[in-house]
């Protein structure tokens, strides 16, 4: 009699964990102070593959009450009617290289692509607080495919919570963030690296696509878990000293820019707001706060280590 009873309890047990097994596997992330939740199978081997994502794992017990958005991953999307709004291509933003499409029920669906291949499909509709997506492709591009879902799920979001995700290179020097724009193979990566090796006391933040987050009291910059081609995934903010706009040129030189020149650069290097609801009005809002509030530089330069020494003097920033 008293086997049959452990037996009967081991037995619930294991119906318990079974059940449990089966079900999918959430992980709470925090990037620039806004958490968000991914959702998907436990056993999905793309869990493994996202080391970007630790240092920005939410070390909670409880998942906080402020989400943002939750992106649950599966296998497949619901097939609802919907016309083409726009079909976008940037080189400069691997997130931005998609097909948007409108539900008559609102629903908005992103087809994402990879060497133009379309690799994920994202569905989700305003406020944007939830989406579901489907990735394509062996795991490397299924990983970019979920890089490039969260960067969307993510700028669709945080918008409206005053960060913006920009295109730029970042080092920071006491304790203040340096913020290089600039198109692709402009040099910002390696002006970035100029000054590592040659301006005392410099660390990299993000090498690609850091966030800057605006509160009442002060404007940071802050790392993300997308930082191209450089594994930089810095879990911090600090202050703007300044944006500065790389220009290749034959002489080194600085000069800052007037608002309007400042808000045209920022509005070049931010995330794409899609034309969707007040997205592209909150976003000139936050622009025109950056514009006003940070020094916005303009730098013609060579890749030289002169380069990196005038730009960190020039903005008070001594070796």
């Amino acid at each position: 009699m008293v086997f049959l009873t452990i037996f009967a309890v081991d037995k619930e047990a294991c119906e318990q964990l079974f059940e449990t097994m089966q079900e999918p596997r959430t992980s709470t992330y925090t990037i620039a102070r806004i958490p968000l939740t991914i959702e998907m199978d436990r056993h999905d081997s793309l869990w493994e593959a996202m080391d970007n994502y630790r240092p920005f794992l939410y070390d909670g017990r409880e998942a906080p009450a402020d989400v943002a958005f939750k992106l649950s991953v599966v296998d497949r999307l619901n097939d609802t009617p919907c016309r083409l709004l726009s079909s976008r291509r940037n080189p400069e933003n691997g997130a931005d290289n998609m097909d948007i499409y409108l539900g008559e029920d609102g629903l908005y669906r992103f087809d994402l692509f990879q060497a133009g291949t379309c690799k994920a499909v994202v569905h989700t509709h305003p406020p944007f607080h939830t989406a579901e997506a489907v990735f394509e492709g062996c795991l490397e591009e299924r990983h970019q495919a979920l890089n490039c879902a969260v960067m969307l799920c993510y700028m669709l979001a945080a918008t409206g919570r005053n960060a913006l995700l920009i295109h730029a290179s970042v080092v920071v020097n006491n304790g203040r963030g340096y913020v290089f724009l600039g198109k692709s193979g402009t040099g910002k990566s390696t002006h970035s690296h100029l000054w590592l090796q040659h301006v005392e006391g410099s660390t990299l933040l993000n090498d690609d696509n850091p966030v800057v987050g605006i509160t009442d009291s002060e404007i940071r910059i802050y790392g993300s878990p997308w930082s191209g081609k450089t594994a930089c995934y810095r879990n911090i903010g600090v202050p703007i000293a300044a944006f500065v706009r790389l220009k290749q040129a034959g002489s080194n030189l600085l000069h800052r820019l007037t608002p309007a020149e400042s808000y045209a650069s920022l509005l070049a290097s931010s995330g794409t707001a899609f034309g969707i609801g007040n997205l592209n009005g909150q976003k000139a809002r936050l622009l025109s706060q950056l514009a006003e509030a940070c020094p916005c530089m303009l730098m013609e330069c060579r890749p030289d280590q002169e380069a990196a020494q005038l730009c960190s003097q020039q903005l008070e920033c001594r070796p």
